[in-house]
């Protein structure tokens, strides 16, 4: 299933074409995933005693919004105390390679191939839930604006009182062009010669035809607009990646 976005590419296309180059970009860390995901883990550790002290319970249930095959997040799903996790991706194949890399873990999880907006719509479809903790690595960027809005409207539904949606992605910063954002980031791209020549023209197609990341601010903002605390954890040393922390006011 293809993510809707604005330019109608398919933006799973780098991921069902070539898992080679995506491991490579995780690997060697080339969109700083290693970082985001101590940013994450490091809010998260701080976050339970804080669920604890408010009364919350102490083990979460999980939805992790196109989790691909887990690469990055695998070590800290095995650590987390988890009592649930739903994991979702529009690109069926990578699930049985997700359900593979998390392994052995001693709480039940459910494998979903639908995208992370019709998820978010889809909220009655499904007997699980509400979830503790929803993160999105990496998703939102290939939806459009109306659609991101739409996701941060619905999603709600599916968040438990106390609950927290992690957003980690890629975001333009303020007054900058969708093209601007992608020139940026393509000579970052050209830079990667551990991948290959081919590789590097597959990442700079993909991003060209699916790729639309918000404005930081624009998106914060309009998270708030819809009731949302909004902070944010980290950025990438280019500021082109960020970790947002969202949760519900009131």
């Amino acid at each position: 299933m293809t993510i809707r976005n604005v330019g109608g590419g398919d933006s799973l296309s780098i991921f069902e074409r070539s898992w080679q180059t995506y491991h490579l970009l995780v690997a060697h860390d080339l969109m700083q995933h290693h970082a985001l995901g101590q940013a994450l883990e490091q809010r998260l550790i701080a976050w339970l005693p804080e669920r604890e002290a408010a009364g919350l319970s102490s083990t979460l249930a999980m939805a992790d919004l196109a989790c691909g095959d887990l690469t990055t997040l695998a070590p800290l799903l095995r650590r987390l105390p988890l009592r649930e996790l739903e994991a979702v991706d529009a690109a069926v194949g990578v699930l049985p390679q997700a359900e593979a890399r998390l392994g052995p873990v001693p709480y039940p999880c459910h494998w979903r191939a639908k995208d992370l907006l019709l998820w978010a719509e889809s909220g009655a479809d499904h007997p699980s839930g509400p979830w503790d903790l929803i993160t999105c690595l990496f998703g939102l960027h290939h939806l459009a604006d109306a659609d991101k809005w739409r996701f941060l409207e619905l999603v709600p539904r599916q968040l438990a009182p106390g609950g927290r949606l992690l957003i980690g992605d890629l975001f333009r910063q303020p007054a900058e062009s969708r093209q601007q954002f992608l020139e940026r980031y393509w000579a970052r791209v050209n830079s990667w010669t551990v991948l290959t020549q081919p590789s590097r023209r597959l990442v700079i197609d993909h991003m060209a035809s699916s790729d639309y990341p918000a404005e930081g601010e624009q998106f914060a903002a309009m998270a708030e607009s819809l009731g949302w605390q909004v902070r944010w954890l980290w950025h990438g040393p280019d500021q082109a990646e960020g970790l947002l922390e969202l949760g519900r006011l009131g």
